[in-house]
C-alpha cells in the first residue's frame, strides 16, 4: 500500500522489482564507487544506453542556445512546449547521446520534445560550466518560440536542474525572460558539501555511489570553489517561491537525504513539492522504464504532474463554499491577544483562517520596545500605522515613519525598536502562516490590544529567550545575538 504524508508519498517495493534489483546487484557490484573520472565515460554511457528506446521518437542533434545536444522529438508533440533534460554523471560523465533513450521515453509518455542537453564536464570545464550550459540551453528554448518549459534532471543533472529552476525563477521576478513551468529531479544530488546522514547510513545498501567516489568527482567539478554555494549545492539556495516541483528517489541509494531534506526546505519555504521515496530502488531507477514496476510508475507520476501544470493546462480551481468571508474589527473582543516581552500581538487572521497560506497581525509596540535580532525563511511585510521605528536591516539602520511599508525578504538579519516617544502600531503579514503559533506558544494572553503591560523582569526575560530559542527552529526562525 502506498502510503503518503502531506508532501511526501511513500511507494512500497513489488515482488518482481525486488528479483530484478537483486540480479542488477550482482551485476553491478564490481563499479561500485569506481566511475570517477573521464576514463569512466565508455562504460557509464554503455549503462545508460539499456534504457529502451520509446516507439515513434524521432532523434536528431542539435544546438541550442551554443549547447550542443540530442533532440527528441515526438510524432504528435505538445506546441510551445519543451523539457530541458540535464543528464546525471556527478559532473564527470553523461552525455546526451548515452541519454536520448530516456529522453524519448520521457518525450512519449508526455508528448513534449525533450532537448537532452551536453553541458560541459569537469575536469576539463569545472564549475560554474555546467550552469552556465543549462543557463543558455534553456533561454535558447525560450529564444525559439518555447512558452511552457520544464526541467528534468537525474542525479547531478537533478540538482543542476534544481539550480537552473531557481535562476530561471529570480530572472523572470526582474522582468527578464521566462520562469519555467515546472521540474521534475531523480535521485538529486543536492548537497556537493556531502553532510546528509544517508551519505553514510545507506552505504551499505547503495549498489553504485559511495561517499569517497563523490568527494573525488565533486572536486573535480568545484575546483576549490565552495561546496554550498547555492550555484553549486541548491540545498544551500533560497526556495521561495519556485514552481511546483516533484522528486524521486529510492531508499538503496547514499542521496536519499539530499532528496529528502530539499524537499523539506522547499516546503518550509512554500513551495509546492512533492517528494516521491520509492522502497528498495537504487540511484536513478526510472531510467529502467520497461524493466522495473517502478520505473514505470514513477514515470507516469511524472508525466501526469507535467500536464497538471502546463501554463495552458492550468484552471482554477472551483469555488470552496466551505471558506468565508473574513471582515475582522481589531477591537473584535473574541480576538486573541498576545503579549511577548511588552508588546502585544492581536492575530486578525490566523493560518487556519487562510488555508494556510499567510497570517496577518496587529503589533501594538511600547516606546524602545520592538522584536530583537531574527531571521526567518519566509517573507515578512508590514505597514506602519502610527508612530516611527528604526529597522535594522543587515547592520544597517533606517526610519520608518507612519504610511509606509516594508518587506523583509527571507533569511535577511533584521530587528526594529519604536523612537516615536509613544506608542506605535504595525500591520504585519506572514507568509507562508506559522509565526501566529509561535508567538502563542512563546508569548502570554492578554485583554485587548491596548492592554498595559509590566517590563519584564530580568528573571522573565532570560525565561523567554530560552523557550523562545527552543521554539524558534520548529517555526524556521533563527534567534541572532544583540
Amino acid at each position: 500500500m502506498t502510503m503518503q504524508s502531506e508532501s511526501t508519498v511513500h511507494h512500497p517495493l513489488t515482488g518482481a522489482d525486488a528479483k530484478v534489483v537483486a540480479a542488477m546487484r550482482v551485476e553491478v557490484a564490481p563499479f561500485k564507487g569506481k566511475l570517477t573520472g573521464p576514463e569512466a565515460r565508455g562504460p557509464f554511457d554503455e549503462v545508460m544506453e539499456h534504457t529502451p528506446d520509446a516507439a515513434g521518437i524521432r532523434y536528431e542533434k542539435r544546438v541550442i542556445g551554443g549547447v550542443s545536444g540530442i533532440w527528441c522529438q515526438p510524432t504528435s508533440a505538445r506546441p510551445e512546449s519543451a523539457i530541458l533534460y540535464l543528464h546525471g554523471g556527478a559532473y564527470v560523465l553523461g552525455s546526451a547521446n548515452a541519454y536520448r533513450h530516456l529522453g524519448g521515453q520521457l518525450a512519449a509518455r508526455t508528448n513534449t520534445a525533450v532537448f537532452v542537453a551536453d553541458y560541459r564536464l569537469a575536469p576539463e570545464h569545472a564549475f560554474p560550466a555546467a550552469v552556465e550550459d543549462a543557463h543558455a540551453a534553456y533561454r535558447g528554448l525560450v529564444e525559439q518560440g518555447a512558452k511552457d518549459v520544464a526541467i528534468i534532471g537525474d542525479s547531478a543533472g537533478g540538482g543542476l536542474a534544481l539550480i537552473l529552476l531557481s535562476l530561471v525563477q529570480t530572472e523572470a521576478r526582474a522582468g527578464r525572460g521566462r520562469a519555467a513551468s515546472a521540474a521534475v529531479v531523480m535521485s538529486p544530488w543536492t548537497d556537493l558539501a556531502l553532510t546528509g546522514a544517508s551519505l553514510d547510513e545507506r552505504a551499505d545498501v547503495d549498489p553504485f555511489l559511495t561517499k569517497a567516489m563523490l568527494a573525488v568527482t565533486g572536486a573535480s567539478y568545484l575546483a576549490g570553489h565552495d561546496a554550498r554555494d547555492p550555484l553549486a549545492s541548491p540545498q544551500y539556495g533560497n526556495l521561495a517561491g519556485l514552481p511546483p516541483i516533484q522528486l524521486h528517489v529510492g531508499t538503496s541509494e547514499i542521496l536519499l537525504d539530499d532528496a529528502r531534506r530539499y524537499g523539506e526546505r522547499a516546503r518550509a519555504a512554500g513551495v509546492d513539492v512533492t517528494t516521491h521515496v520509492w522502497e528498495g530502488m537504487t540511484h536513478v531507477f526510472p531510467s529502467s522504464v520497461g524493466t522495473l514496476q517502478a520505473a514505470d510508475e514513477a514515470i507516469r507520476l511524472l508525466a501526469a504532474f507535467l500536464d497538471s501544470n502546463w501554463t495552458a493546462n492550468l484552471k482554477l480551481p472551483p469555488d470552496d463554499p466551505s471558506r468565508s468571508l473574513s471582515v475582522i474589527d481589531p477591537d473584535d473582543a473574541t480576538l486573541r491577544h498576545i503579549s511577548v516581552v511588552g508588546d502585544t500581538y492581536t492575530i486578525l487572521l490566523s493560518g487556519a483562517d487562510t488555508a494556510g497560506r499567510y497570517c496577518l497581525i496587529d503589533m501594538t509596540v511600547p516606546h524602545c520596545g520592538g522584536p530583537g535580532p531574527h531571521r526567518h525563511d519566509f517573507e515578512e511585510m508590514f505597514t506602519l500605522l502610527d508612530g516611527e521605528i528604526e529597522l535594522t536591516f543587515r547592520g544597517e539602520k533606517r526610519l520608518v515613519k507612519a504610511g509606509m511599508t516594508v518587506n523583509v525578504p527571507a533569511n535577511a538579519p533584521h530587528f526594529f525598536t519604536n523612537v516615536s516617544g509613544k506608542t506605535s502600531r504595525l500591520l504585519c503579514m506572514c507568509s507562508p502562516a506559522g509565526q501566529d503559533d509561535f508567538f502563542v506558544s512563546v508569548g502570554k494572553a492578554v485583554a485587548s490590544r491596548t492592554t498595559v503591560v509590566a517590563k519584564p523582569s530580568d528573571q522573565e526575560m532570560a525565561a523567554f529567550i530560552k523557550k523562545a530559542a527552543e521554539l524558534a527552529p520548529r517555526y524556521h526562525t533563527e534567534l541572532l545575538e544583540p
